[in-house]
């Protein structure tokens, strides 16, 4: 937890002034937590499609030509696939 949120646990709860309000505070940080971990799960979904788009596209780029492989990368289509590398490396 933060400085901050450490320090607001701390503090009298509305209902009772002798007690801190831990309540909230765990409330508060499992409720990050949850959203976190659903946003991971987004990206995770994200990059999974973008390395599925990239492997569909490059999937007849190296050919066997006189016994010896070639690379004929594809043409890029549209400007989302010229910057797929970059949306696979930022996920």
């Amino acid at each position: 937890m933060r400085p901050t949120d450490l320090a607001r646990l701390n503090e009298p709860s509305a209902e009772d002034p002798d007690h801190p309000d831990i309540a909230g505070g765990l409330h508060g940080g499992a409720t990050s937590v949850a959203a976190n971990m659903t946003e991971c799960a987004l990206h995770w979904l994200e990059f999974l499609d973008a390395s599925e788009r990239d492997s569909d596209r490059f999937v007849d780029a190296v050919k066997m030509e006189n016994g010896r492989p070639t690379i004929d990368a594809p043409r890029v289509r549209s400007s989302f696939e010229q910057l797929s590398p970059d949306f696979i490396r930022i996920h």
